[in-house]
């Protein structure tokens, strides 16, 4: 790949302007398709009614959501971030004992059916429905 078509792409991403080049990454790709770019799946003509994961709709365009933003609805928050990510801009890591993902808003592990605790690695006291139980003390939900 070109490096300096790769280049004006990662910048453009980054100050969020369209990019009609040919360059494919996940967060830069606005390569066509038909009248559509890749990073629309829906569109009527050239203008883009839906973007896929990743990307965010503005004008009939689809532009870049941040690095690890899994979804978002503009430029400046992610409305949900790749599993080892939390924040409005999914910009820090989960605690390496988070083994689910974390929550986007305070970073605390995300626990597994079964499992609770700060690093949910404990199974849940007892057989709990559904493999819920509360996550601070391990207790079932009761339904």
């Amino acid at each position: 790949m070109n490096r300096v078509i790769y280049k004006e792409a990662f910048l453009r991403h980054f100050f969020k302007e369209p990019i009609n080049t040919n360059v494919s990454h996940k967060h830069v790709s606005f390569i066509q398709q038909g009248d559509c770019a890749l990073s629309c799946t829906s569109c009527s003509g050239s203008k883009c009614n839906k973007c896929q994961d990743g990307y965010f709709l503005d004008s009939n365009k689809c532009y870049g959501c941040g690095i690890f933003c899994q979804t978002c609805s503009d430029a400046r928050n992610c409305d949900t971030c790749l599993s080892e990510y939390w924040g409005r801009k999914c910009d820090t890591m989960c605690q390496v004992e988070c083994k689910h993902g974390c929550d986007i808003d305070d970073g605390s592990c995300m626990c597994a059916l079964e499992y609770w605790g700060r690093a949910c690695d404990t199974m849940c006291v007892g057989r709990c429905e559904a493999g819920m139980c509360d996550k601070d003390d391990g207790s079932c939900y009761m339904c």
